[in-house]
């Protein structure tokens, strides 16, 4: 049987099941430089794991859970006690024995009550409510977190962008397929897909290409592209042509 509680205090225990353990792996440091270097070991980590669709998954779910942990610290949070004045005894005298006061007083003395729903503590104790301050320190755990995976996206972006020079710089495709990969993003462009979804094309389109691709001659290559360049300058196909084994011979 389901706990007492409503589905958003069961969703936030889920979420803080994990809140210790993620507070360990990642201490906050003060200097710049250290939370760069953190930020891209776990760019690179995610980068070599996964691919852009899962780091995408990833990226929407952690905004998701951002956004419900900023509601919660900002509208559902309520006072425990306010100066000498103790409006939940039960939850006091419980934080009380957990030697808590500390985390209750830099909370404002706020807290997030989960009801029936808890999460285990490092001592081995449970308890059912979330101190204010606690959420903001998930929120920026999740956002340290998502730079990472922002990062490991745009390696993912970059890399494509590297193979195609490569690709056209090894002659595995022509100027001609090139050309047409550029147009064919223009389209994508036009038809105003979001960003990822441009990449997620592009690559298909790229792999698409290789895929077809036969493997021709180097005289074969240079025709293909000089027919495509002297298209407007001599319309004759066959004319063209015969152009093009001469520019071919005055270049060996």
């Amino acid at each position: 049987m389901p706990l007492y509680g409503t589905h958003e205090q069961r969703y936030m225990s889920e979420i803080f099941s994990n809140f210790i353990e993620a507070k360990n792996k990642i201490v906050f440091q003060k200097d710049n430089e250290k939370i760069i270097d953190g930020i891209n070991r776990i760019a690179n980590k995610y980068f070599e794991k996964y691919n852009i669709n899962q780091l995408e998954e990833k990226l929407n779910k952690k905004n998701k859970i951002v956004d419900f942990l900023e509601d919660c610290y900002e509208n559902e949070c309520f006072l425990v006690k306010e100066g000498h004045t103790i409006y939940e005894e039960d939850i006091y005298e419980k934080i009380l024995e957990l030697n808590e006061l500390d985390k209750l007083e830099k909370s404002n003395n706020e807290i997030y009550h989960m009801d029936s729903y808890s999460f285990k503590l490092e001592n081995n104790k449970y308890r059912c409510w979330i101190y204010k301050k606690e959420i903001m320190e998930y929120i920026d755990i999740y956002l340290f977190k998502i730079s990472g995976i922002k990062k490991a996206i745009n390696f993912h972006n970059i890399n494509v962008g590297v193979n195609l020079a490569l690709l056209r710089k090894s002659n595995i495709i022509s100027l001609v397929e090139l050309k047409t990969i550029k147009s064919k993003i223009l389209e994508m462009e036009n038809k105003e897909y979001s960003y990822m979804e441009l990449i997620r094309k592009l690559k298909l389109i790229i792999n698409t290409t290789l895929k077809k691709k036969k493997i021709v001659s180097n005289y074969n290559l240079f025709v293909k592209e000089k027919m495509f360049e002297l298209k407007n300058k001599i319309p004759n196909s066959k004319e063209r042509l015969k152009k093009c084994a001469e520019l071919w011979n005055e270049q060996k």
